[in-house]
């Protein structure tokens, strides 16, 4: 055998081996458990500059298990694609820790989707906390490619979307938002960021500009197509065969990004037939550079970040922090 393709093998059963010590490793302590809410708890904050959407949606959480038998055309996922989306079509989650002080706070905000679930390791009725997770969502870190560490928790986030599909039907809703627990988040603003786009396709919004291979998806904030949450046009669901994302697609192989959960829905929407839609342009850098020095002056920031009306601010840590938004929020600024 030649030596170049010696080297070539080689340098494959080294990725292969890499990569199996890591799920054996993150077999072995439960690799579907949630650190502390957040992958990457960096300062990453998403802003959208879109005119205040005054839609609100007084539905309340109800079991979607079966789809209605009389489906209207309008009903159908992408039927009015022309102006802004229904806000009442947009379906919002994340997962929760007993340990989260925001809990209360996520689930206020999120009653202005169309409908959403707080999932767990227990249930909470009151505030739409379903018990879904058998375990203590505790997780094992592992090294990014700066050889910083993070929670590993991209098997529960598959193991909550699978979830999220069985409590709804493919009809019921167009766009599905998943926030992490120390995200703030404005539904209002969602509508007109999605407008004009078909959710009958499968996309989802990438808020980042990766050096390496495109756009990507934040974690604070993921707003995905119902054609790529429920499978269309022979492209399966975004989150199924996992395994073979992390071993067929250059964001993945080779590597520990995969998971971080959201760089594994980047892989896995494009594996699938999907496509990231550019929403880099909506970020203002300004506010993301004062974001950067949100301890030295956070009050200046908060209210500079909602005055231009963005969708999500993160991190959110505290309850104090987060009731400080709401009012900001619902009273205005001045």
């Amino acid at each position: 055998m030649p030596k170049d393709v010696r080297i070539g093998v080689a340098s494959i059963i080294v990725q292969l081996a890499s990569l199996l010590a890591v799920v054996v490793h993150s077999l072995a302590d439960d690799a579907k458990s949630l650190a502390s809410t957040s992958e990457c708890d960096g300062l990453h904050t998403v802003f959208l500059q879109h005119e205040l959407f005054t839609g609100h949606s007084s539905r309340t959480h109800e079991s979607n298990n079966s789809s209605s038998a009389a489906v209207t055309e309008r009903s159908l996922p992408g039927a009015n694609i022309s102006g802004a989306a229904d806000l009442s079509r947009i379906y919002c989650w994340a997962i929760v820790g007993v340990w989260e002080e925001t809990i209360t706070h996520i689930h206020q905000q999120m009653q202005q989707c169309g409908d959403h679930v707080l999932l767990s390791n227990f249930s909470d009725p009151d505030r739409n906390v379903s018990h879904i997770f058998y375990d203590d969502m505790s997780s094992n870190l592992v090294p990014d490619l700066q050889n910083r560490y993070w929670a590993n928790v991209t098997l529960r986030f598959v193991q909550a979307w699978k979830h999220i599909v069985s409590v709804t039907a493919p009809n019921d809703f167009d766009w599905f938002v998943k926030v992490d627990a120390d995200t703030f988040l404005r539904p209002r603003f969602i509508p007109k960021l999605v407008a004009g786009l078909d959710p009958s396709e499968p996309m989802a919004l990438a808020t980042q500009k990766d050096q390496r291979d495109g756009l990507r998806l934040q974690g604070p904030i993921e707003i995905i197509s119902n054609a790529a949450v429920y499978g269309v046009h022979g492209h399966g669901r975004f989150f199924d065969d996992h395994w073979s994302v992390f071993l067929e697609t250059p964001r993945c192989f080779g590597n520990n990004l995969c998971w971080f959960e959201d760089e594994f829905v980047t892989a896995a929407v494009q594996y699938h037939g999907g496509r990231m839609v550019n929403r880099v342009a909506e970020i203002p850098l300004p506010c993301t550079l004062r974001e950067q020095q949100r301890t030295k002056r956070p009050s200046e920031v908060r209210r500079l970040c909602l005055k231009i009306g963005l969708v999500a601010i993160h991190p959110v840590k505290s309850a104090e922090e987060f009731e400080q938004l709401q009012y900001l929020d619902e009273f205005g600024l001045d």
